[in-house]
């Protein structure tokens, strides 16, 4: 439901909508019409929002790619432990 309040006006009238709708009548807005998806990811409109069904290796609304050397895998284990000592005692 919209929850608009109705302003009456000379021969007209005019609505206050609520976030997500807007219009006069007021009416959902769909935030999906605009793309904000990637181009081959699923918008889902919903209410004064929306979400992206993201690809593998993408997350988020809207998706961005993953960094999936954030966490460090190419490091070898024992340069890890010293990175986190060094990371540690600087602090």
């Amino acid at each position: 439901m919209a929850n608009e309040d109705c302003t009456d006006g000379v021969n007209m009238y005019t609505c206050a909508c609520s976030p997500g709708y807007a219009g006069t009548p007021c009416e959902d807005i769909d935030e999906c019409a605009s793309g904000p998806c990637m181009a081959n990811e699923d918008c889902t409109d919903g209410m004064n929002m929306y979400t992206c069904a993201c690809s593998a290796g993408y997350a988020g609304t809207p998706c961005e790619d993953i960094d999936e050397c954030a966490s460090g895998p190419c490091m070898a284990e024992e340069n890890r432990a010293k990175s986190k000592y060094i990371l540690h005692f600087a602090h």
